[in-house]
């Protein structure tokens, strides 16, 4: 069986090739308060919902509030910071099917 993951939202089909997936969910699960307080529902409802965009996951395990949005850092800048951050190993997807 393999390690429970945590869905990211794709942004667009033209990335589908280099853009992970997910991500463990035990990255997250320690955030809970703060995806709580950046959209009012569990990380298990966010699951369900499709998961995160990268930026989203961004602030949600760094501690920012979305708002004033300016605290968003750009896609690029939250997508270096998650393969920086796991490892191309921990960060699921990119790979065809």
């Amino acid at each position: 069986m393999s390690e429970r993951q945590f869905p990211i939202i794709q942004p667009d089909r033209n990335r589908a090739d280099d853009f992970p997936r997910s991500v463990p969910w035990d990255f997250v699960a320690p955030h809970e308060a703060q995806a709580m307080a950046n959209h009012d529902e569990t990380l298990q409802r966010l699951s369900e919902r499709g998961g995160l965009s990268v930026e989203e996951l961004y602030c949600t395990v760094n501690g920012q509030s979305l708002f004033p949005l300016k605290n968003m850092p750009s896609q690029e800048v939250a997508l270096a910071w998650l393969r920086r951050t796991l490892g191309e190993r921990e960060v699921k997807g990119g790979e065809s099917s």
